[in-house]
Formats: structure tokens, C-alpha cells, sequence
């Protein structure tokens, strides 16, 4: 296990992008977010305790469903 750091607004991971790790969140809060044809569609807040990217490790085609982005 290693650990990463992110600052505000910076981007985990894409929606589409190859699923390789999922990540916990130790401190601060990240926003899950899916495309549409609108923009950006918030589906969650995650903070500290929180499992992030876990559901495409399990996914057949192994690549994200939507992104997420540090908020804080």
C-alpha cells in the first residue's frame, strides 16, 4: 500500500480511465462526479474513512464509471 497526496481540485482519476487501484481517504473530501450531456452531475461528498474508486476493480471492463476530484 503507498500513500498519495492531492490538493484542491486536482483530478484522481477520469471517468473511462483504466481502474488499477482504489484509494481511503484519510483526510479531506472528494467529490465522485459523472459526464452528461448537461456538465458534471455530483453523485457523491466522500471524507476521511471513506473507500474511493473501489467498484471498478470489480467491474469487467476494468475502467472508471464517473471521476473524482479533491475538494479539499
Amino acid at each position: 500500500m503507498s500513500t498519495k497526496e492531492f490538493a484542491a481540485k486536482d483530478i484522481i482519476f477520469r471517468e473511462g480511465s483504466p481502474a488499477v487501484e482504489a484509494y481511503i481517504i484519510e483526510s479531506g473530501e472528494v467529490e465522485v462526479l459523472k459526464s452528461s450531456a448537461n456538465g458534471e452531475i455530483r453523485l457523491a461528498t466522500l471524507a476521511a474513512g471513506d473507500v474511493l474508486g473501489e467498484m471498478s476493480l470489480f467491474e469487467q471492463d476494468s475502467t472508471r464509471s464517473a471521476s473524482a476530484r479533491c475538494l479539499q
